[in-house]
């Protein structure tokens, strides 16, 4: 039997490098849904969100000639390459993904879009809660977008039907979604179907509020082998870790976990000389669990040692 094109190196052969490309994209994703063990659902899922806004960015460059089904949108999420961006495929199926590992009830549909980042034909996902059912909008919830503050993710329609399609409010503007053919015969079209979109408020009650995101104000290198990394204080953050690469494809691994929240400075040492180092930062703060509740990341920023 032919392999798929998107994996074959040859008719009847399997390109082992993009396989293992594969299994690494979803060791990643496993490591997001370990990370966030023993969290509420309700704090998984905003979690979720941010971590996938995070590792991702919009690709303006796909048109509407393009169709669903693109094997490498899922994966280029959990990548590690900050090259490969993705449309609202990559930021849905990689939602779907996460909660699908977390046993959390989540599905994907398609329609169209109006108003939003990707406007045209769309895909995005519900969230069931309680028994209800809310939009969650991975795409236009990224930085940039209409629903970057909040009204595409978890929230309720001001308006709309099934049939007729629902509009939601942002901030800066109404964005209208509808239905495709599939989704609804799929999942039909009565009161009971996950397409029915309540204009009850989200249950959010065992969400504790996350600390303020923190900002790297700089990092210098006045010491051979070694960087100096500044930010921003955090409101209300008990503590920081800080994560760091080595170039722009190696994995991010964890180089400190500072323990107080008024602390804006870390020295990390034993660094390659000619080598170009890429940091990020958050801020955390503690439940009434002792669980550790993280801000979203700080933009990165990188330095070359000298």
């Amino acid at each position: 039997m032919p392999v798929i094109s998107s994996y074959a190196s040859g008719k009847y052969k399997v390109n082992a490098g993009i396989v293992q490309l594969a299994k690494s994209a979803a060791e990643n994703a496993r490591m997001i849904v370990k990370e966030f063990q023993g969290y509420t659902e309700t704090e998984k899922l905003y979690g979720y969100k941010e971590m996938i806004c995070y590792l991702t960015s919009y690709n303006d460059d796909v048109t509407e000639d393009d169709e669903y089904g693109d094997p490498w949108q899922l994966i280029y999420v959990f990548d590690g390459d900050d090259s490969t961006n993705v449309v609202c495929e990559g930021y849905s199926k990689a939602f779907q993904y996460l909660c699908d590992l977390s046993d959390i009830t989540c599905y994907t549909v398609t329609g169209m879009m109006n108003g939003g980042t990707g406007e045209g034909p769309h895909m995005w996902n519900i969230v069931a809660n309680n028994g209800k059912y809310y939009m969650a909008d991975i795409t236009n919830s990224d930085e940039g977008t209409v629903g970057e503050d909040g009204g595409l993710f978890l929230d309720t329609p001001i308006s709309g039907s099934i049939s007729r399609g629902y509009i939601y409010a942002t901030d800066s503007a109404n964005i209208y979604f509808a239905y495709d053919k599939e989704a609804k015969s799929l999942y039909g079209t009565g009161k009971n179907s996950i397409l029915y979109m309540t204009k009850e408020t989200y249950s959010a009650d065992d969400l504790t509020a996350k600390p303020a995101k923190t900002s790297i104000t700089g990092i210098s290198n006045r010491t051979a082998g070694k960087l100096v990394i500044t930010w921003k204080k955090a409101k209300s953050a008990d503590g920081y870790e800080i994560y760091r690469r080595a170039g722009t494809t190696n994995p991010y691994v964890r180089a400190a976990v500072i323990k107080s929240g008024s602390t804006t400075k870390y020295t990390n040492a034993k660094l390659k000389k000619g080598h170009t180092y890429y940091y990020r930062i958050r801020s955390y703060r503690y439940d009434e669990n002792g669980r550790k509740i993280y801000s979203g990341w700080s933009t990165v920023k990188k330095q070359k040692v000298k």
